[in-house]
């Protein structure tokens, strides 16, 4: 739709019928754990089990969502037979939960629940940092298997900012499971940095308290990006670092002329990629940063790549 081109035009959109075919379809009632039902939650999947293939992600011809009725009722159906669905069921005011289900027309109970609480404190120099985001990520990236087993975490991070007092809580953490608690590294790079703690939640309602988190000296990468061709990088080009520890990011703009500089980062590894229209990393190009210190001479070299070639 382009506005400038004035309202969009009407869509109508067509109900889709009930699918009766058990091998397509999962069903299932969302409750709390008192056995109320849910209206409202959203039910996305992530995975699917189709004879000895298992896709993860977007899966065409795969409902990419539903959203239960006053009943609490959902159906997802895929396009062909599937054995099982790996799902993700979100409510307001509950955790998220994975559940792993076999397709089949019978209704299945889902049980949501309140999730565990997760709180702590910013400090530096022993005084309070308010309006920094604190990010909370699972120890393990999940690990999808053949059979549709998953190993490690599927949850996304969780965000939060500080209070003026430098607390933060998190509420609605999935239980139990492992967690890497951080300041934000786009958030405290002008300040410093914070090392990863380690935490775990057991159960519902629980309340775990980090304490205080300390903002300390952080390290510096300086580099360029590099054209195999000399010419400048366009407007709009981006180079980013990640953490291999945490799910933490940032990025940059780059310059004309390739330079960048990341700061607040911890001791750690860390991985460099680029979004630079038209050019791509060498497969034997360096992308990896093991940071200890300062590195103010880290380039990264980039090939031109014709047409319909996938860039990293």
């Amino acid at each position: 739709v382009d506005p400038l081109q004035g309202p969009a035009s009407h869509v109508v959109l067509k109900g889709r019928m009930p699918v009766e075919d058990a091998k397509r379809v999962v069903r299932g009632r969302v409750v709390d754990k008192h056995g109320e039902t849910i209206r409202d939650a959203v039910i996305t999947p992530f995975a699917i089990l189709a004879g000895d293939r298992t896709e993860y992600g977007t899966v065409e011809g795969l409902d990419p969502i539903a959203t239960t009725n006053n009943r609490g009722e959902f159906e997802i159906a895929n396009r062909e037979a599937t054995s099982k669905m790996a799902l993700i069921a979100e409510a307001r005011g509950m955790a998220p939960k994975l559940i792993i289900l076999r397709t089949g027309l019978e209704r299945r109970t889902v049980t949501v629940s309140d999730g565990a609480w997760v709180r702590g404190r910013l400090m530096q120099n022993g005084k309070p940092v308010a309006g920094v985001e604190i990010g909370l990520t699972p120890k393990e990236p999940w690990q999808g298997r053949r059979d549709l087993t998953i190993s490690g975490s599927v949850y996304d991070e969780v965000r939060i900012g500080t209070r003026d007092d430098g607390s933060f809580v998190m509420a609605n953490v999935p239980a139990p499971e492992e967690w890497i608690v951080y300041a934000k590294m786009a958030s405290i790079a002008t300040q410093g940095a914070t090392n990863p703690v380690v935490i775990a939640t057991s159960r519902d309602s629980q309340e775990v308290n980090v304490g205080d988190i300390e903002i300390k000296h952080g390290y510096r990468i300086r580099g360029r990006v590099v054209l195999s061709d000399g010419k400048p990088i366009a407007d709009g080009m981006r180079v980013y670092i990640g953490s291999d520890f945490t799910r933490d990011t940032q990025s940059l703009l780059l310059t004309a002329d390739g330079s960048f500089e990341f700061r607040g980062l911890a001791k750690g590894s860390y991985s460099v990629w680029t979004a630079v229209k038209g050019y791509a990393r060498p497969e034997d190009g360096q992308d990896k940063a093991v940071v200890d210190r300062d590195i103010d001479h880290f380039d990264v070299n980039l090939q031109a790549v014709k047409a319909g070639v996938s860039q990293h």
